[in-house]
Parts: structure tokens; sequence; C-alpha cells
């Protein structure tokens, strides 16, 4: 009585193991991919603030697109030190691939 159960249940399993139907072109991808890059890139830039013993750390990024069309990202760090009276921004590194036109 158990082997036909667990047979018919190790056939439904093996159902949803065929071919999936074929993604889309890639040129139907990329032109989607393109198109959300846009998007990001049309965002204002992401700004957090945290206030630490009375002075203040501000994170701000910014999206920053490359020639093959993908996003990245650029964050820079700006630190107010209210004791000193100073304040001090410090950038990471720009993507490898920057857009030229």
């Amino acid at each position: 009585m158990l082997k036909p159960l667990l047979l018919i249940a190790f056939a439904l399993a093996l159902l949803g193991c065929g071919q999936s139907a074929p993604s889309d072109s890639p040129r139907t991808a990329k032109k989607q991919r393109i198109e959300a890059a846009e998007a990001a890139l049309n965002r204002s830039p992401d700004v957090r603030t945290y206030h630490l013993d009375g002075s203040e750390l501000k994170s701000i990024e910014v999206p920053v697109k490359d020639s093959s069309g993908f996003v990245d990202s650029q964050r820079c760090f700006v630190w107010r030190d209210q004791e000193f009276k100073t304040a001090t921004i410090s950038c990471g590194q720009q993507p490898d691939i920057l857009l030229s036109n």
C-alpha cells in the first residue's frame, strides 16, 4: 500500500522537472536591463544620516551607469565632527567601466 503512494508522489515530483519555456531573447533582456538602469539613474541619491555622540555621519549612495548597461553605485560618506567643528568627505572607487559619451 505504501509503495504505490510513494511511486505516485515521486512521479508528481518529477513532473515539475521538465524543461522550462525559453526565456526572452538576449536583445529583449538587454533592453529591459537598460530601461531598469535608466529608471534607477533617475532616482535621487539615497542619503542616510546617523547621529553619533553629537556628531553626524551621512552615507550618500548615487547610482552610476557603466557602458554595458548595468547600474553600479558610488557611495560617499560625510563626517561632521561637532567637537572639532570640521567635516570630511570620503568616496569609494568608481566602477571600472564608465559610460563615455
